[in-house]
């Protein structure tokens, strides 16, 4: 069981963390339906090894994500954390990595609209916001898996 002061710092942290992650979130989407009006409309210029560098690096920050969730909430680098730093350093790496992860996605949504202002096809946009919506959900801060580590890790 969490102590109410424990539990109200992991609820200042986490609200701030979600206002963030909502902000990158919107920004991404704004970028997204600015690109969507600013490409041109028009027939794609078949211009695949252009943009092709462009969707390697989607792929990679893709990947990226899901590795750095991975590597970001370890067991034993969290443990450290709160060891070096105690519970507020260990509250401070979560919303970092919340922070971090929810960047990658944005910057999907720009290379998205980059791909797809070269190569005048919103479809590059579309798959790009589809790829960073994948990005953004798989990396979601959940309230229970903060809970969760703290409560383990608060008599560490």
């Amino acid at each position: 069981m969490i102590e109410p002061e424990l539990q109200k710092k992991i609820d200042e942290r986490y609200s701030r963390s979600m206002i963030i992650y909502g902000a990158v979130a919107t920004s991404a989407l704004m970028m997204a339906v600015v690109g969507w009006f600013v490409v041109p409309s028009g027939q794609p210029s078949g211009s695949a090894p252009a943009v092709l560098p462009i969707w390697v690096l989607v792929f990679f920050l893709a990947v990226a994500a899901i590795v750095a969730r991975r590597f970001l909430v370890r067991w034993e680098r969290l443990r450290d954390l709160k060891l070096l730093r105690g519970i507020d350093g260990l509250l401070g790496a979560l919303q970092a990595n919340t922070i971090i992860l929810a960047a990658i996605g944005e910057m999907i949504v720009i290379a998205g609209v980059i791909s797809s202002f070269f190569s005048f096809d919103r479809g590059d946009l579309v798959r790009a916001v589809i790829i960073a919506a994948v990005v953004f959900a798989l990396n979601f801060p959940r309230r229970s898996a903060w809970n969760t580590i703290v409560s383990n890790l608060k008599d560490v």
